[in-house]
């Protein structure tokens, strides 16, 4: 999995959890979009601690 940053139509960014599987790419979870840079990289640090937590054996 894998933290992208897409930019809209109206010029904010939404972050997103992606995951690919089976070649093809699937939208696991979006967090928001911005327009505030600050904001944008609170988000995908979420995003990637969302990944991490994810990923730890249980």
């Amino acid at each position: 999995m894998f933290v992208r940053k897409n930019r809209n139509r109206n010029g904010s960014i939404s972050i997103r959890i992606i995951s690919k599987e089976g070649g093809k790419y699937r939208v696991v979870q979006t967090l928001g979009s911005s327009s505030d840079p600050d904001e944008i990289e609170r988000l995908a640090l979420k995003a990637k601690q969302i990944i991490t937590q994810s990923q730890k054996p249980t």
